[in-house]
């Protein structure tokens, strides 16, 4: 949309507040996009300014201007959220112990915790640390 009003200073008073000449015109041009999009954002800045006037054959101004938005940068999206870790479940625990403190193969130990169980593998290995520490306290 665009609409363009024309006020003629008639009052010394308005010609002393616009620091203008009486008789001077005011051209205010509205420009506004179509439909529900801005032209410009609350955070653009806008320069304007005459390009060139002239007179026409019918006596009439001829006024060319311009305007230039400036939007600032867009702020980058935050950084998602790192995702927790997924914490280790018993069967994690048991195929890991199986795999690291009793060399068994990935395959092996995970066949384990299914016949098994993770809960009875995860004893063992409780009472086989009970057993260290029981070894241990007893050399001090």
């Amino acid at each position: 949309m665009h609409s363009t009003t024309n006020e003629v200073i008639v009052s010394a008073e308005r010609a002393k507040e616009l620091n203008l000449p009486e008789g001077a015109h005011v051209l205010t041009t509205i420009l506004e996009a179509d439909g529900p999009f801005e032209m410009a954002t609350a955070r653009a800045g806008i320069l304007a300014g005459i390009i060139s006037t002239e007179r026409t054959e019918s006596g009439g101004v001829k006024i060319v201007s311009y305007f230039d938005i400036n939007e600032p940068a867009p702020e980058p999206a935050p950084e998602a959220p790192a995702q927790p870790e997924r914490m280790p479940t018993a069967e994690d625990l048991a195929t890991e112990y199986l795999v690291k403190e009793k060399n068994m193969t990935a395959a092996q130990a995970s066949d384990a915790v299914l016949r098994f169980g993770a809960t009875k593998v995860l004893q063992r290995k409780n009472a086989q640390r009970d057993a260290e520490l029981d070894s241990l306290l007893k050399t001090e």
